[in-house]
C-alpha cells in the first residue's frame, strides 16, 4: 500500500546477529556495524520476507526496503 511499516523485525545476520524493529515511520537503524558482508532480513506479519546480502565498508549505508502483502490477506 506504499505506506510506512512500523514494528517490522529488520535482522542483520553475521556475526554478531543484530535486531531491531522499525519505528512509526518505518526507518530503522544499525550503529557501530563493522565492515563486511551481511545478510540482511526484514519481516512482518502478512508480508513476505526480504532476504538479501549487503555490503557495509566505512561509509554509512542507507537502504530502502519494500515488503509485499502476501497474497489473500
Amino acid at each position: 500500500d506504499q505506506g510506512f511499516l512500523p514494528d517490522a523485525a529488520v535482522v542483520i545476520d553475521g556475526s554478531p546477529r543484530r535486531e531491531t524493529r522499525t519505528d512509526a515511520d518505518g526507518r530503522f537503524t544499525f550503529s557501530d556495524v563493522a565492515p563486511g558482508r551481511y545478510r540482511i532480513i526484514v519481516s512482518a506479519d502478512g508480508y513476505l520476507p526480504i532476504d538479501r546480502p549487503m555490503e557495509v565498508g566505512t561509509a554509512p549505508v542507507s537502504l530502502d526496503v519494500v515488503l509485499l502483502r502476501l497474497p489473500g490477506l
